[in-house]
C-alpha cells in the first residue's frame, strides 16, 4: 500500500478515532486489498462494510444500501 502496511494517507489511530459514520466499499485488488477494508471497518466505531458491490448486477442493491446508509445517518445527525 504505497510502501506501508495500511492506508497511505492516514493511520490506524486516526481511523479508530473517527466518530462519524463511515461507509466502506471493500477493495478487491493489489492497491485496495480486502484485508485493509476489513481492518478499517473494524477500527472505525461507526463503520458499515459492503463487501460485494462492484459487479453491475449489484448496482441496484448498492444504490439501496447507500440510500439506507445516508437516510439513517443523515436523519440521526440532523437537529
Amino acid at each position: 500500500m504505497f510502501g506501508g502496511d495500511f492506508v497511505y494517507n492516514t493511520s490506524r489511530e486516526f481511523v479508530s478515532s473517527l466518530g462519524l459514520p463511515l461507509l466502506v466499499l471493500m477493495g478487491q485488488d493489489l492497491l485496495h486489498p480486502p484485508a485493509i477494508s476489513h481492518e478499517i471497518a473494524q477500527l472505525a466505531r461507526r463503520a458499515t462494510l459492503v463487501e460485494q458491490w462492484k459487479e453491475p448486477a449489484r448496482a441496484e442493491e448498492l444504490a439501496a444500501t447507500i440510500s439506507r446508509f445516508l437516510e439513517t445517518h443523515l436523519s440521526a445527525e440532523s437537529p
